[in-house]
């Protein structure tokens, strides 16, 4: 498993400042505010955790640390993951032959890790973690119902809105690129019922819920 780096949102702004970009996209966290003294201590905590060193009026970030702000800082998009469960965090990925997988913590919104991961380890996770129902649903209801549940379901919560532990739509992803008909990939329960819902941007499909029906989709909207 690859590195995860600590950081704080504060410290995520004044390295993607200092590399030329103005805002941090991607994270249901309000872009803090950089005073003088803010910069400083936030440019302490770095050095003190190795992740740049100082060389004269500026740093240098560590590979790993520069990559991940050269994306996050350039991306034209990127994919957000919503759960229901609101033991687990909220992440946002950044597709690429490595994803980076940002992660702000339940407990604390001013503070995020960055790890860069295969699709493979990011589902495994994913399973472990306890993102995924473990059951499985065999059959599946009149599409056309399903067809209105959900859109009684998207009308009163946009993709732009956490999901709460009393929501249907037990995991949302969804990429995030200014287009309307961006795909994205969700389960949801209909009264008790677990199914899939997978739009690639053309074509929308519904099928009982599955770990295995679920990976052949995630990976596929892993490359989207």
């Amino acid at each position: 498993m690859a590195e995860r780096y600590s950081l704080s949102v504060t410290q995520l702004m004044v390295l993607l400042k200092g590399a030329g970009y103005t805002t941090l996209s991607g994270f249901d966290t309000d872009n803090p505010a950089l005073d003088d003294a803010g910069v400083l201590r936030a440019l302490n905590a770095l050095m003190k955790s190795g992740v740049i060193t100082a060389g004269g009026d500026s740093f240098e970030m560590i590979p790993e640390i520069k990559n991940a702000v050269g994306r996050i800082g350039g991306s034209d998009g990127f994919i957000t993951l919503r759960t229901s469960n609101d033991r687990l965090p909220d992440r946002c990925i950044y597709p690429g032959d490595a994803l980076l997988v940002c992660t702000l913590r339940s407990s604390d919104r001013g503070h995020l890790s960055l790890c860069h991961e295969s699709v493979s380890e990011l589902y495994e996770e994913l399973t472990d973690e306890g993102y995924l129902p473990a059951r499985r649903d065999e059959g599946l209801f009149d599409e056309e119902a399903l067809i209105d549940y959900e859109r009684e379901l998207y009308r009163s919560l946009p993709k732009s809105r956490a999901l709460t532990s009393s929501s249907c739509i037990l995991l949302s992803l969804d990429v995030m690129n200014g287009d309307a008909d961006a795909p994205y990939l969700r389960i949801i329960d209909y009264y008790f019922y677990h199914y899939l819902v997978f739009f690639d941007g053309e074509r929308i499909r519904r099928a009982p819920y599955s770990p295995e029906g679920f990976k052949e989709w995630f990976e596929r909207m892993m490359t989207l």
